[in-house]
């Protein structure tokens, strides 16, 4: 009987075990990453046979990290370890809604001009409005780091305004991204988890919150395979960003329109996965639980 080769967590973050990877890779190593001085050859003395390596860099811009990323990969593929996550170095919103338009997808990004009375959501263009760069940089001194908002500086001081009232720097700001207002009458989002070809669909209602971010207590509907309209679109979407974008592993976030077409808000390599069974009370799909997402995702 064949074995499954552990999995390689090269891991820069919070503890690995506070992160999904740790639930669907159960049987994996870590490699602590140090973002400003790992060489390749360190990290290549640590795979102990490994035959699977997934980069897991709580960062949204990670093409220098390691510093010889491109050597490191070469490095990887020469020994026929099998590469996940090692394409995409890229998570910052703009950059997603340009491969969302490359797909032939609307994107979220809003334009300065247009409606002045259109509502528009102001965030930081970094995921969670570049926390975890922040964390980082103070660990480790040096780290190469794209800029950093001044403000807009936690996914809770996101906020939505009129076209009409939103400042011109806000609009020359590049650590900043307008998006359009995307809602539905239930305040349906979609959470979804992708691993190499498996996925789930997460529905959540959330009419309390116009960016939403607090989910534990709502009602939520767990599929593996599409169960409608909606789901079939976004189980489809996962997959072409999948392709496009060489990845194996991630989660992503996506708003819904009025007429149920989802589109992408936020893609994430590094998702964390710290589940209270205390908080999380609104699960409508008794036969796959919050809880059991992790599992329903292992190969």
């Amino acid at each position: 009987m064949l074995v499954p080769a552990a999995m390689i967590i090269y891991h820069l973050g919070f503890s690995v075990h506070s992160y999904l990877a740790a639930k669907v890779f159960p049987d994996f190593k870590v490699i602590e990453c140090h973002p400003v001085n790992d060489d390749v050859e360190f990290i290549m003395n640590r795979l102990d046979g490994h035959r699977e390596f997934l980069f897991h860099i709580d960062l949204s811009v990670q093409d220098r990290i390691p510093p010889r990323r491109a050597a490191l990969i070469e490095a990887l593929s020469a020994a026929g370890v099998k590469i996940h996550n090692g394409s995409h170095a890229d998570q910052r919103k703009r950059f997603l809604q340009s491969i969302t338009a490359e797909l032939g997808f609307t994107p979220l990004t809003a334009a300065k001009t247009g409606d002045p009375d259109e509502k528009l959501i102001v965030k930081g263009d970094l995921n969670v409005a570049g926390g975890p760069e922040r964390r980082t940089a103070a660990r480790f001194p040096g780290l190469p780091l794209p800029p950093l908002p001044c403000r807009v500086c936690s996914p809770f001081e996101y906020y939505a305004a009129r076209r009409r009232d939103i400042p011109d720097e806000v609009w020359a700001d590049p650590t900043l991204h307008v998006e359009r207002c995307v809602e539905n009458p239930r305040g349906i989002v979609l959470r979804s988890f992708w691993n190499q070809g498996k996925g789930v669909v997460s529905i959540i209602e959330n009419p309390n919150e116009l960016v939403k971010k607090r989910n534990e207590k709502c009602r939520r509907w767990n599929y593996t395979a599409p169960a409608d309209a909606l789901t079939e679109a976004a189980f489809t979407r996962m997959r072409r960003y999948a392709e496009n974008l060489r990845l194996s592993f991630f989660a992503a976030d996506w708003v819904v329109d009025e007429e149920q077409v989802p589109s992408i808000v936020d893609l994430n390599l590094t998702a964390q996965w710290i589940v209270n069974p205390g908080t999380h009370t609104g699960n409508m799909t008794p036969e796959l639980s919050i809880y059991d997402i992790p599992g329903a995702l292992r190969l």
